[in-house]
């Protein structure tokens, strides 16, 4: 409780961005809230779709320069230069990276990274889920603003995450 009573400040911040950037994001879970039906128009607020537009240029241009699928982002080496040379290590590095780069094309990694980003743009913020999964090795979930809590180590790194999740029986049942 002592983390919803320290987010409690921001909640106004996160409601007011997210119905003027991103109208369809954002899970307030209180009382007498009904904002989390499906259903329901959110957007009325909009004056325009300028800052939509900027919200997804924003979230497509880090896609873009940071992860694009179209080309390697990333490559494993070890934090000893000489060990990342020596052949075998090269060559598990090397093959390693590769199959987390298939991993990644075949998961739904690729088609979370955008509400990721978008949300990191928009509220500061953004956690991702990445689990196993049977079928495609992992599985992304990105989490909305307004569903979890986080605090942080005296050194700022982020050492708790808390969510809260509203599940039907019948999703309780398949996962669990």
């Amino acid at each position: 409780f002592a983390l919803r009573e320290e987010r409690q400040s921001w909640v106004t911040h996160y409601r007011d961005l997210a119905d003027h950037f991103l109208p369809r994001r954002g899970r307030w879970l209180t009382e007498g809230d009904n904002s989390n039906s499906r259903g329901e128009k959110r957007n009325n607020k909009l004056l325009d779709i300028s800052s939509r537009l900027a919200a997804r240029t924003l979230a497509s241009g880090m896609m873009a320069g940071l992860t694009s699928p179209a080309r390697p982002w990333f490559r494993l080496t070890t934090q000893d230069p000489d060990l990342a040379e020596y052949a075998p290590v090269k060559d598990w590095l090397y093959k390693t990276t590769d199959r987390l780069r298939e991993i990644y094309a075949r998961s739904n990694f690729y088609n979370a990274l955008p509400v990721l980003y978008s949300e990191l743009g928009v509220f500061g913020t953004a956690p991702l889920l990445m689990d196993e999964d049977d079928e495609d090795v992992i599985r992304c979930y990105p989490f909305t603003v307004g569903s979890y809590y986080i605090a942080q180590s005296a050194r700022g790194q982020v050492d708790t995450f808390y969510r809260e999740d509203v599940m039907t029986v019948r999703q309780v049942y398949q996962k669990f």
